[in-house]
């Protein structure tokens, strides 16, 4: 029995990571990786602090 969990999140960290990490790579500016990232779901373990809307169970 598996059940997913779907919800907005806040995360500072992760986004700085995962996001703001292009912005110098070893000092070059490789910003045009930005735009992939926008159309992938992240899928990882949250703390409940993190969440900013209700979840959503998908049957």
């Amino acid at each position: 029995h598996c059940r997913l969990l779907f919800a907005a999140i806040e995360d500072d960290e992760l986004f700085n990571d995962t996001f703001n990490f292009w912005n110098n790579v070893y000092g070059f500016k490789m910003t045009a990786m930005k735009r992939p990232i926008y159309t992938s779901a992240i899928i990882d373990h949250v703390t409940s602090d993190a969440l900013i809307s209700n979840t959503v169970s998908i049957k």
